[in-house]
This record gives C-alpha cells, structure tokens and sequence, in this order.
C-alpha cells in the first residue's frame, strides 16, 4: 500500500473478492483518503461455486466495492451513478456517453467475473 496525498494504492494477492472488498473498505473509509485506486489480484468467483460477494458481504460494503469496479470496467462508456445490491439483484444506473450502444455497457457488465450469480439490471439513460 502506498499514499500520496489523499489517494492510496493497494497492491496484492487477496484469497477471494470477498477479502479484496474488505481490503478496499477498509482503506476507503480511513479519515483523509479520497481517492483509493485498487490493484489487489484475487482469483475470479468460480462459476461452479457460490460468489462470496454474494453469500458473505454486507450490502452496505458491497455496493460502493461494485460501485468502484464496474465504474472501472465500464470506463468513458458511460457515467456509472448507482450500483445497488437487493439480495441477489444488482440494481446498475448511469447515463451512456454519446454514441455509446446500451449492449456494449450490457457486455461488459455481463463480462465483470464479480457479478457472477448475481441478476443484473441495468438501466442507462442517454444524454
């Protein structure tokens, strides 16, 4: 982990996404740190075993983890307002940037390993 001023970075191998988000809360809500830019590895969840995002994390971890890691996969594609976690469903809005198609932001959604087992609804608005 190292800092520069307000932002921090976070680098290694975690056992599971579970143990990143909690490595990424922690240091997101430590007092002076604005910025966390997140470069911990993990083996992606299993598609034969249950997500641990889904079976350990609390909602209120949860959403801000997702929040940060499809707002980093989704990119200039879209600005990414709301990730919400309602059990199973993960609740996606934003708006699209100007000619970006609604399927792309579906893929990429539909290719973050992190979702895995969970329902994605996504709703993107033009600008």
């Amino acid at each position: 982990m190292t800092s520069r001023g307000d932002e921090v970075t976070i680098r290694g191998r975690t056992p599971s996404a579970y143990e990143a988000m909690l490595a990424f809360r922690a240091v997101q809500q430590t007092p002076g740190v604005r910025d966390v830019v997140d470069e911990l590895e993990f083996p992606p969840p299993d598609e034969k075993a249950p997500n641990p995002l889904r079976t350990k994390a609390r909602a209120d971890d949860l959403e801000p983890y997702l929040l940060h890691r499809i707002r980093r996969r989704v990119g200039d594609a879209a600005h990414v307002d709301r990730a919400r976690v309602m059990g199973g469903v993960v609740q996606v809005r934003g708006t699209l940037a100007p000619g970006t198609p609604p399927e792309r932001i579906k893929a990429l959604l539909d290719s973050l390993p992190l979702l895995r087992g969970f329902r994605v609804v996504s709703n993107f608005t033009s600008e």
